[in-house]
């Protein structure tokens, strides 16, 4: 917020700058629930790579 009023003169409330950077890192990051999906793979990889290691997932009703 103070950055932006410095820079461009411009007085942001702190619910809009917190909106603003929940989206940005949902855009860089992606959204935490998109990225479970990607943990199979991952754990694939891991384990060819290293095959000593033990991945497990373990999921509830709603997955």
């Amino acid at each position: 917020m103070r950055d932006i009023r410095e820079k461009h003169g411009v007085e942001l409330l702190y619910t809009k700058v917190w909106k603003a950077t929940q989206h940005g890192r949902s855009t860089v990051y992606g959204k935490a629930d998109e990225s479970y999906q990607f943990l199979p793979g991952y754990f694939h990889m891991l384990t060819e790579a290293n095959p000593s290691t033990v991945t497990t997932i373990e999921m509830d009703e709603q997955n």
